[in-house]
Parts: structure tokens; C-alpha cells; sequence
């Protein structure tokens, strides 16, 4: 299969479901810092947290899906063009390479904009939500037919 067909991903577990995240858009994981409470943000945006000296909005991914709240136990900053966001998860679980046909086959996080749950995102930062939206859920089937972690 041809590198070109397929697509790697940072498999995070948040609330017991798995998400895929295409590694073009992960810039790094660490554990969860600080965050500092933002007035009027979305409710799953808590704030911003300072990463690298510079202040980064946090996402609990728990709170964006509606799923039960757990504290974070890994942040995972993606790139948004030249600015960066850091994505709250229970656990980062490892790099896997799926075939770019089998990754559209996955369901995605969100259907469209007008989910309840991310239109304060989309007013807030459209970018965002775009890079949200190539995520995808992998349901534990599919994630024990994916092959061996991607050698580092």
C-alpha cells in the first residue's frame, strides 16, 4: 500500500471512546497544566492554558462530545494554521496507520455546524472547528483491526 493512501493517527481515548487524530494536525502531548478560566467561552473551552509562553485555548474533549467528565489526563496541542489549540483527553494511546479510505469510512466526531455542542466553537474560531471535524471516532472493532503502532 503506498504511503500516499494512507492516512496516521493519534489514537486518544476520552471518556472511553477512541479518537482519531490525523498526525499532520498533532504538534505534541503533555500533561494537562494550569488552565486560566476565560469569561464567555464555550462551555467546553474551561480557558487557556500557557504552553511554550504562549496562552493556548483548551478544549475538554468530554464536555465538546457530551460524555461523562473526567479530569484530563493528557492535553494534545494541534496546529490551526499558525496558531495552536490543546485538546483535553483521558489518555493519548498510540500511532496507528490506516488506509485514507478506511479513516473516511469512520464516523466523525461531528456531523455538521449546527451540532448544539460546537456552535459556540464554530462562532468562536471556524479554523478550530475544521480541524475538529477530520477527527473520528474509532469504534473498538475497528481499532483492534488497525495494524502495528507506527514504528517511531
Amino acid at each position: 500500500m503506498s504511503e500516499a493512501s494512507q492516512e496516521i493517527l493519534l489514537l486518544c481515548t476520552v471518556a472511553g471512546r477512541t479518537l482519531g487524530l490525523r498526525l499532520s494536525q498533532v504538534e505534541e502531548t503533555l500533561r494537562p497544566l494550569p488552565i486560566v478560566p476565560v469569561a464567555g467561552a464555550p462551555a467546553a473551552i474551561p480557558g487557556f492554558s500557557v504552553i511554550r509562553d504562549r496562552p493556548v485555548p483548551v478544549v475538554d474533549m468530554a464536555l465538546l462530545l457530551g460524555l461523562a467528565w473526567t479530569p484530563p489526563q493528557r492535553l494534545v496541542t494541534i496546529k490551526i494554521g499558525e496558531r495552536r489549540a490543546a485538546l483535553a483527553v483521558t489518555s493519548v494511546d498510540g500511532v496507528r496507520r490506516l488506509p485514507g479510505a478506511q479513516l473516511q469510512a469512520l464516523p466523525a466526531l461531528f456531523r455538521d455546524a449546527t451540532d448544539e455542542r460546537v456552535a459556540g466553537i464554530v462562532a468562536l474560531d471556524s479554523e478550530l472547528w475544521w480541524v475538529l471535524r477530520e477527527s473520528r471516532l474509532v469504534p473498538e472493532f475497528a481499532w483492534e483491526n488497525l495494524p502495528d503502532e507506527v514504528p517511531a
